[in-house]
């Protein structure tokens, strides 16, 4: 039996059922089809859901007897994996599976809530809430996958507004070190968007020197011809010019050196071309996912191809 304290589901980055007392514990849950029903559930509106859709939705390669048969068996080992809980998180009623939202905390729910916030300490939360993209290694079948792909463009499109937002205004109280991490959180969604490059070209230059910003300038120009056979769009060629003639305002802070990352470079950019074509990004540690790897998935439109979870059918 695990302690009184909090209990949250976590879909942002890797899944996980957490208690989050003094010293937070992860429950075990054994099978990934269960995971998946916690997460579909903690996604939809209603908190709750049919088990004739949850036999379709995570069975659907099953006949309809077997399908409800294994939905049965999924539940009754959730419910014991889950009996340890300080308090009841799933209601299995006759016709319908949910969970009581009293009892516990959703972090993508916590997420979308602050980040339609235009206060700067909620999208300052919701930056922090944001661990990596909505169950970054699950990968089943469909109809699942499908559904996590829209859920997760969902999710990836208001982390890019709070990051962005993060990042202006970090830039705009000189607080460098917070608009860096905002800005690479950012381009971690999508490095294509020259928009969100132009950015990080000006708060690269502001806080870490026009040597810094001219490296990730090159980085860009260079990903552009090679992966797309594309010139920068002419507002990206005028930020750059910008940084040479030196019309960018500096604020050099060797803190902020000390602490973060230098901008990709071409060496950088080229030796990202042999790794995973997705890294899990640690978000909290502010290691966003490798320019080359992040665009790729991108076009291929592989978000599920994650490595997959050890856990049983």
């Amino acid at each position: 039996m695990y302690e009184i304290g909090r209990i949250s589901i976590r879909v942002l980055g890797r899944f996980a059922v957490m208690v989050e007392g003094g010293a937070p514990n992860e429950v075990r849950i054994s099978s990934r089809k269960a995971c998946a029903l916690l997460a579909y559930l903690a996604m939809h509106p209603d908190r709750q859901a049919s088990r004739e859709h949850l036999a379709t939705f995570l069975w659907g390669d099953r006949r309809d007897e077997h399908a409800h048969q294994s939905l049965r068996q999924c539940l009754l080992t959730l419910r014991r994996e889950l009996a340890s809980l300080p308090a009841e998180i799933l209601n299995v009623g006759a016709g319908t599976v949910g969970l009581e939202t009293k009892n516990l905390t959703i972090d993508a729910a916590e997420f979308l809530s602050a980040a339609e916030s235009s206060e700067e300490s909620d999208l300052e939360r919701a930056a922090t809430l944001y661990r990596g993209e909505f169950l970054s290694e699950f990968n089943l079948d469909e109809p699942f996958d499908g559904w996590v792909r829209k859920t997760r463009s969902q999710l990836d499109a208001a982390a890019a507004n709070v990051f962005q937002s993060c990042a202006t205004f970090a830039d705009a109280r000189g607080d460098g070190k917070q608009a860096v991490r905002a800005i690479e959180h950012l381009l971690a969604l999508d490095s294509l968007r020259e928009d969100w490059h132009r950015l990080a070209l000006r708060i690269y230059a502001r806080y870490r020197g026009r040597a810094s910003a001219a490296a990730h300038a090159e980085a860009l120009v260079t990903l552009l011809k090679t992966e797309l056979g594309v010139e920068p769009e002419p507002a990206t060629k005028l930020a750059i010019d910008n940084i040479k003639r030196g019309t960018v305002t500096d604020v050099i802070r060797p803190d902020l050196d000390a602490e973060t990352p230098a901008p990709r470079t071409c060496a950088r950019v080229h030796q990202s071309t042999s790794a995973k074509r997705h890294k899990a990004a640690d978000w909290s540690r502010g290691c966003p996912l490798s320019l080359i790897a992040s665009m790729r998935a991108r076009r291929a439109g592989h978000w599920a191809s994650r490595p997959q979870s050890s856990l049983p059918l």
